[in-house]
């Protein structure tokens, strides 16, 4: 009985492990990839992306074509724009969002 309980406990600490592990990478990839790419994202910016229902890697991939193609935009921006038009967005088509993107952004200075 002894030896089930330990290996009932060594699994419920390796599943917690491997799930801990896996949280941690899907921060770090995005992470990387904007890195990388010199688009600055802070880490925190990525796991409040998930903690609200936006996929990291798909908006830090717009981001990073955003700043690479020279437009002034923050991560903060293209997640707003993710959250706002949430329901008009696919996510097979980054090209359709980086429009919106632009388009959201130009309303947003062309208004203030």
């Amino acid at each position: 009985m002894d030896r089930f309980v330990v290996g009932l406990v060594c699994g419920a600490v390796l599943t917690f492990v491997i799930i801990r592990v896996a949280d941690f990478v899907s921060i770090i990839l995005p992470w990387k990839r904007a890195f990388m790419s010199g688009a600055k994202v802070s880490m925190f910016s990525i796991i409040g992306m998930r903690m609200r229902g936006c996929p990291p890697p798909f908006i830090v991939d717009a981001y990073c074509a955003l700043v690479h193609s020279g437009h002034d935009v923050t991560i903060q921006q293209v997640e707003s724009c993710y959250i706002s038009r949430k329901h008009e967005i696919s996510e097979n088509n980054i090209g359709a969002f980086i429009e919106m993107v632009q388009e959201f952004v130009g309303k947003d200075a062309g208004g203030v």
